[in-house]
């Protein structure tokens, strides 16, 4: 059986050819069901269970120069996302099989745009659960009705990839975002949700002082 997309070393009929196979079909996020758990014991593993959910495949974004995960999703990093009022129809079904009420998205990275969307669909359904997600340090988060709308629909904590504080060498990163994270943690203290900021010391044309600046 052929594994789409994969490149390999073939040595045959040739010693040392490189052979790549088709690409894949890219998936329609419209047309996928909900996530199935049946068959693990959710809801009984140590610590604080939660059912994962995906919302958008690749990231919005794509550009940070440090980052190989768009290189997964085929030429563009982005492979679509699935609309909020579908996502509640997944987590409506998960709460119904599973009698569980935390969600966690495992999106690369989940967009201002679709927090709205998706807590305005919650809201409107009247589910209450709790969800956390990873997202980029966008201007959004320093906008209070912004972040009193996602917490009031239940996200709880954000995963930001902050990496290092504003520097004459951030910029090397290519992420273009909102870099002060200080309205945002504030803004979010507030509102009751955490925060988990992701760092990452070393990058080529960084070095101690970014370091020691951000910690």
């Amino acid at each position: 059986t052929e594994i789409y997309t994969l490149s390999l070393h073939d040595a045959l009929p040739i010693c040392g050819e490189i052979r790549r196979n088709q690409p894949s079909e890219l998936l329609d996020p419209l047309g996928l069901p909900a996530p199935d758990y049946s068959g693990l014991d959710v809801g009984r593993y140590w610590g604080y269970n939660y059912l994962n959910v995906v919302g958008a495949r690749g990231c919005y974004y794509g550009k940070c120069q440090f980052c190989a995960i768009p290189y997964g999703w085929g030429s563009d990093g982005f492979a679509g996302v699935r609309p909020p009022h579908l996502i509640v129809s997944d987590i409506v079904a998960l709460l119904e099989r599973h009698n569980l009420s935390r969600f966690k998205f495992v999106d690369e990275a989940m967009s201002p745009r679709f927090m709205v969307e998706f807590s305005k669909e919650l809201l409107r359904a009247g589910l209450s659960i709790e969800w956390e997600g990873y997202e980029r340090l966008e201007r959004a988060w320093c906008d209070p009705a912004f972040v009193k709308l996602v917490a009031r629909a239940g996200f709880r904590k954000g995963y930001f990839g902050l990496e290092i504080v504003q520097s004459a060498s951030r910029h090397l990163l290519q992420k273009s975002d909102y870099v002060d994270p200080e309205p945002l943690l504030d803004l979010c203290r507030a509102n009751g949700i955490k925060v988990h900021f992701f760092c990452m010391f070393g990058f080529p044309g960084t070095g101690h002082r970014e370091a020691a600046q951000t910690i």
